[in-house]
């Protein structure tokens, strides 16, 4: 049987005398496709066993398990990335993401063109280091609460003051006085980003100035740590 993919290379390893790739893809989000090796290769083939390549992979059915590439139509092969060190490792942090968010749903559309776009702001533009990353991390979040209340605790109605801090069984922001050990603390002013970052189109980052970014990462990296553990699933409105 023979199908058509449109997706982006996010993983590369060698499958014998083969090259095996992982897609993340709007039709079957991750699927594995079996790239074989020849002696006159050719150079859209070689393009395929490189991470960041984007396009429409034409394949046939290989067994149980995975797809042979027949074609490769490329789209974008993001060598601005590929040929900068700082923004080669976040986009490396990008791929992470959606490859993890990817592996407990279903065709998901929405997340592959949120990550497409990530990805060609990122290459096209150059603005501060993990800004994208953050760009991208609020995306999710908003993916995974759909409603997030900014300035008010979700359980009792109290205003934020200094703080507000993440609660991973309702998916929302309380206050202090609603809170259990080991909840995520957000400080207003990170509150005050996540919010700016959602609201922000990624053609306009650039006008978001902020030293917080690395600091806001990590209280985001624990929220989406233990959504993975929880096996969350990304659904963009």
């Amino acid at each position: 049987m023979k199908k058509k993919f449109t997706g982006i290379v996010i993983a590369e390893i060698p499958y014998g005398k083969d090259n095996l790739i992982t897609l993340c893809t709007a039709e079957e989000g991750l699927v594995n496709i079996v790239v074989k090796r020849s002696s006159n290769e050719r150079t859209r083939f070689t393009y395929a066993k490189q991470i960041f390549t984007f396009g429409y992979f034409y394949v046939r059915g290989y067994g149980d398990m995975f797809n042979v590439l027949e074609r490769l139509e490329i789209v974008d092969t993001f060598e601005n990335i590929k040929q900068n060190p700082i923004k080669r490792i976040e986009a490396t942090n990008l791929i992470f993401v959606g490859k993890e968010v990817a592996q407990f749903g279903d065709a998901d559309a929405a997340l592959l063109l949120e990550l497409m776009t990530a990805l060609k702001t990122l290459n096209y533009n150059d603005l501060p280091q993990n800004l994208v990353l953050a760009k991208y991390m609020s995306a999710i979040l908003k993916g995974i609460v759909k409603n997030i209340n900014f300035s008010a605790c979700t359980l009792c109605g109290e205003k934020f003051q200094d703080a507000a801090f993440f609660e991973s069984t309702s998916n929302n922001f309380v206050c202090a006085d609603c809170t259990d050990k080991g909840l995520i603390k957000f400080s207003k002013l990170q509150i005050d980003l996540l919010k700016l970052l959602i609201e922000t189109d990624y053609s306009m980052l650039k006008t978001i100035k902020t030293a917080e970014i690395d600091e806001f990462l990590k209280q985001m990296l624990k929220i989406f740590n233990i959504k993975v553990s929880q096996k969350f699933k990304f659904y963009a409105e």
